[in-house]
């Protein structure tokens, strides 16, 4: 990353805040946690609530992070249905770390189907 790019990032980034309670035991951040999911590949269990409002409970092996439509989603196996599975982050509400190291999955193994027919999937790219 070149310096002039370097210094945009870090300006972007103080403009970025999370609102926390002013708690030393409070448990760490849904994205923070889901961060350490995805770059250290161990199973997160969610509290998840669905667009109709139902709550549930999984256990997820972490494959990728997206972005649509101004908003972030978290690629995963799900084990509870067996399947590959898309969560948008808002609606995550509980997220914990499990001792368990998730089986190496790629992207383009989990055969993502929730992807519309008018989009394509690009990948990070560094210049």
């Amino acid at each position: 990353m070149s310096a002039a790019d370097s210094a945009s990032a870090h300006e972007l980034a103080e403009r970025v805040r999370f609102l926390t309670p002013d708690d030393a035991d409070a448990p760490p951040s849904v994205p923070s946690v889901l961060e350490e999911a995805v770059s250290a590949r161990r199973v997160v269990r969610l509290g998840y609530v669905t667009g109709a409002g139902d709550e549930s409970e999984r256990d997820v092996e972490p494959v990728a992070f997206t972005c649509a439509s101004l908003r972030w989603y978290l690629i995963g196996w799900c084990r509870l249905r067996d399947d590959t599975r898309i969560f948008r982050i808002d609606r995550i509400r509980r997220a914990a770390l499990l001792d368990e190291t998730a089986p190496e999955r790629r992207y383009e193994d989990v055969m993502v189907k929730d992807v519309p027919l008018d989009y394509v999937t690009r990948r990070l790219e560094f210049v």
